[in-house]
């Protein structure tokens, strides 16, 4: 018998599990989001800058950098060496230097940098950093030194990296990064001896750029991208057959190659490359056997190994519109399902005939010759 006081006592001891499931989980997460260190501790340093520094130890994995000497384990981050942090150096109470160059961070850089107002250096170059440059870098107005090549930086350049018109060394050459490059950074890095721009060996868009902007900066930045080719031809005079034709991009400073994947339909690209070619001087691939009448579709991307003290990682470029076309059919005598084997005897005696063509010539013309 249905007992409706029972029904509900049932469905509020569920909720009640859920509920304390929840939160319990909640808690979890949260335990484990908390920071390595409790900057309400630290001293000789304003409470906006430790809490910046411990999000980037936790953020790159500090406790496995190859040097992390007394971060977390002391509360003077800004003591003068050897009681300092390592690698961090201020102006009274403030962070005005991060130098971390080489050093096995591994991670993505945290937001809360955009707190170090009176940053000066950031050096981190040569680590394996991922993820996309925070956005909130632009507002370190004080910076004159930013080193972040030589990682594995992905995403787009942001244009509020424009706004560090303090910089005279700017370094991000040796990533991923993509896209175009912002005319923001026209502002950044005056020319001129002591002073230095590299945004070469990465993915950069190179097809709508004003170059008198960066032609003083990076002069040969555009011959050292890693971009997709430009497809110039796609043959099929020969039955069953294609031939892709491109115009090699000019970046083989670094070796590679190109990958091209083939698809029945223009949507239809899967994971897998249909055929990789190890040389960037290469400009063309013949695909055999296709089916005559069956329109082909293509695609192609560079890359670029990787290359020690340039690239720790391997660059593939964008992919190239997919460029279609459809292979002639080879003409064959085509035969009944009802008589196998009839082709062979056919083409068996065509066969015979050209052999025997000759030699019955020369019989006809030694008879013509010994004809009275």
């Amino acid at each position: 018998m249905n007992n409706p006081s029972r029904n509900f006592r049932l469905f509020i001891l569920g909720a009640a599990l859920l509920l304390g499931t929840g939160f319990w989980g909640a808690a979890r997460q949260v335990q484990a989001q908390a920071p390595s260190f409790n900057c309400g501790t630290a001293t000789g340093i304003a409470a906006n800058d430790c809490v910046a520094l411990v999000a980037l130890y936790d953020s790159t994995d500090g406790a496995n950098w190859t040097d992390n000497s007394n971060w977390t384990n002391n509360t003077t981050p800004c003591a003068a060496a050897p009681n300092g942090w390592f690698g961090v150096s201020c102006t009274g109470t403030r962070v005005t230097g991060i130098s971390l160059g080489d050093n096995g961070l591994n991670g993505s850089l945290p937001p809360q940098l955009s707190t170090l107002t009176q940053l000066k250096t950031l050096f981190l170059g040569q680590n394996s950093i991922s993820g996309t440059i925070p956005p909130g870098l632009g507002s370190l107005t004080d910076l004159e030194i930013l080193y972040l090549d030589r990682n594995s930086l992905e995403g787009e350049i942001p244009a509020q990296l424009g706004q560090l018109v303090n910089v005279a060394f700017f370094y991000l050459n040796g990533n991923m990064l993509g896209g175009l490059p912002p005319l923001e950074l026209c502002d950044v890095v005056e020319s001129g001896a002591n002073a230095a721009f590299n945004i070469s060996d990465n993915r950069l868009d190179i097809s709508a750029t004003d170059d008198a902007c960066f032609a003083t900066k990076d002069a040969d930045w555009k011959e050292r991208q890693t971009v997709p080719p430009v497809i110039k031809e796609l043959d099929s005079s020969v039955p069953n057959e294609i031939t892709l034709v491109w115009e090699p991009i000019p970046y083989t400073a670094v070796s590679g190659g190109y990958e091209v994947f083939v698809a029945t339909t223009a949507d239809g690209f899967g994971p897998n490359l249909d055929r990789r070619l190890g040389s960037k001087t290469v400009d063309r691939t013949t695909f055999t056997g296709l089916d005559g009448g069956q329109e082909y579709y293509f695609q192609v991307r560079s890359y670029s190994n990787a290359e020690p003290g340039v690239n720790a990682n391997l660059v593939e470029s964008e992919f190239t519109d997919p460029v279609s076309e459809t292979p002639l059919a080879l003409a064959l005598v085509e035969f009944s399902a009802g008589a196998p084997g009839l082709s062979w005897l056919v083409w068996g005696a065509v066969l015979v005939a050209l052999l025997l063509t000759p030699v019955a010539v020369a019989w006809w013309v030694r008879r013509r010759l010994d004809a009275p």
